[in-house]
């Protein structure tokens, strides 16, 4: 159930058979007061959302929801905390309280909980540390679970929040808090070089800090990927099928680990060091447009305080990035924007047609002002309806087309260790000194199974002609595999090529995999004769046709 960003006031008490269902609920940015107590009776919960409400206090029960794994309740009125919250929530790893008036005692107990809880991730705000501090006579370092910034006001509005906080804060290893005592200092005084503004995406919540934490744990950034060669030759093989085409844009992943050949090469980096992080929601899905004034205000006011400033985003927070870095920020990195919200499936309410005209033209506006102010703009987009959003940008901007299809967002799959390269080759030509020659190209992006991608230079109209013209047919997804006997694409769910005869498995040599997040097949794996179903080495039937597993034959034992 997700209805953030509306002015709901109350909830009234729900349907007995409701809560056993629910398992997310967010229903921030809003202006509710309170929470019905049947939120505690909501077994299989796992979500839950209440950031930049009215709330004077959360359920009793809620620490008795022993599948909760993210409460997000900053910017609210709430004093007191449910007694054993940490402890008794036992899936518990995301807690989120900025800008609450906790009392001293709530804060101590929630700390002092945290050694007997799972939680990760407890955010404060400086002003909560700081007030905890002289209360408590007796005060102990805060566990490195604990993540302290500032949340910055924004005048006017109270439906996008902002906290600043210092990267090496986001999980401290054997360093102090900010606000502590002989702590380091706060980034609203003594700001780093670089800042990193990372803008939410439409679920409403912070987003890229873990990511941007496991970036500077790497202490360096590096170029991420080669230019090699161009389209022309791909799309002059007129004997190639579709099929075939996609199979060589994916060559460089191939399903068998053993086969890559690892070449030994002098990439240069450059030394990062600790940066500021600036997170930016959007609750109410305006596409960062509502009380835009303000907001670029805070931005504005910034900019004289950082050498260098970078803005990251995804969908609606790419949109938010571009939208807003055009006057400000040295580099963009946009994933899968919106550009065009007139032809968008997801996209801000408005009024009339002319005024998501106008909201589009403002981001194209912005794109052009930053090019003229020399900032370097990269745009990733899969081959979805996001690249038409890509290619009605203005030109002259880097664009990286992806081939495949996601089959959830963009961003999320290039998760972990693969947006780290992307986002690791923005900083290091943004703090380079060499100038860029790829900075305004039109490329695929390939990737390889260590990590790394390669480039192949193509224009919009080629690109288009690839993926939607004559003998195009289904883009792969991620986990899709071309077999290496005939280059037919599969889906994740087989394991026999539907193509061959016989059919080749997975394991043939030359398979090459789409990029996912999961290492299948493993070692026990396997695949059922019968209808070519991709199996777990854990099934001993078939889930789809209830064959048995080749090789295998089971009788109950009697007794």
């Amino acid at each position: 159930l997700e209805v953030h960003g509306n002015q709901i006031r109350n909830i009234i008490p729900l349907n007995p058979g409701i809560p056993s269902q629910l398992v997310t609920l967010k229903v921030m940015g809003n202006q509710l007061t309170e929470l019905p107590e049947e939120v505690a009776l909501m077994p299989f919960l796992r979500i839950l959302s209440v950031a930049t409400n009215r709330l004077r206090s959360l359920p009793k029960g809620l620490s008795q929801l022993h599948e909760l794994e993210w409460l997000l309740a900053y910017e609210n009125c709430i004093t007191d905390l449910p007694a054993n919250l940490g402890p008794g929530c036992w899936t518990l790893t995301r807690l989120l309280l900025e800008s609450n008036p906790l009392t001293p005692t709530a804060l101590a107990e929630l700390i002092s909980d945290l050694s007997r809880s799972r939680i990760k991730t407890l955010g404060l705000d400086t002003s909560q540390v700081s007030m905890a501090v002289e209360a408590l006579p007796n005060w102990e370092p805060l566990p490195s679970a604990v993540s302290v910034g500032t949340v910055l006001p924004i005048s006017g509005c109270s439906q996008i929040s902002l906290k600043l906080t210092r990267a090496s804060q986001l999980r401290r290893d054997g360093i102090r808090s900010v606000a502590e005592p002989m702590g380091p200092p706060d980034p609203v005084t003594q700001p780093a070089a670089l800042l990193i503004v990372a803008f939410g995406a439409s679920q409403g919540e912070p987003e890229w800090l873990g990511f941007l934490r496991r970036l500077l744990e790497l202490g360096e950034v590096k170029p991420c990927g080669e230019t090699e060669g161009s389209l022309d030759e791909l799309l002059k093989d007129a004997d190639s099928d579709f099929d075939a085409r996609m199979s060589r844009l994916w060559s460089n992943c191939p399903q068998d680990a053993s086969s890559v050949t690892t070449q030994v090469r002098t990439t240069p980096s450059i030394s990062l060091e600790d940066f500021d992080v600036l997170t930016v929601v959007d609750h109410r899905m305006r596409w960062y447009n509502e009380d835009r004034p303000a907001l670029e205000k805070v931005l504005k006011d910034l900019r004289p305080k950082y050498s260098k400033m970078l803005f990251v985003g995804a969908s609606m927070g790419g949109f938010g990035a571009l939208l807003h870095g055009g006057p400000l920020a040295d580099g963009v990195v946009a994933f899968n924007p919106q550009a065009t919200l007139t032809e968008a499936l997801l996209r801000p309410p408005a009024e009339t047609q002319k005024d998501l005209e106008d909201l589009s033209q403002a981001v194209m506006d912005s794109v052009q002002t930053a090019k003229g102010r020399g900032a370097q703009i990269t745009v990733h987009c899969a081959a979805d309806e996001h690249l038409s959003h890509a290619l009605a940008l203005p030109s002259g901007i880097r664009l990286v087309v992806h081939p495949l299809q996601p089959r959830k967002p963009f961003a999320r799959i290039l998760d972990r260790a693969r947006l780290i390269p992307v986002v690791s080759d923005a900083i290091f030509r943004l703090l380079g000194t060499s100038p860029n020659d790829s900075q305004c190209t039109t490329m695929l992006g390939c990737w390889c199974r260590n990590g790394s991608l390669k480039y192949i230079k193509a224009e919009p109209g080629q690109i288009f002609r690839l993926f939607f013209g004559p003998g195009s047919a289904f883009i792969p997804r991620p986990g899709d595999w071309f077999c290496g006997s005939c280059q037919a694409r599969n889906c994740r769910d087989r394991y026999f090529c539907w193509r061959c005869k016989p059919p080749s498995p997975i394991t043939c040599p030359g398979t090459v995999k789409v990029l996912d997040n999961f290492n299948y097949p493993s070692r026990w794996d396997w695949g059922c004769t019968n209808c070519g179903a991709a199996m777990c080495g854990y099934q001993w039937r078939c889930s789809n046709c209830n064959a048995e597993r080749p090789g295998t034959h089971w009788e109950p034992e009697r007794t």
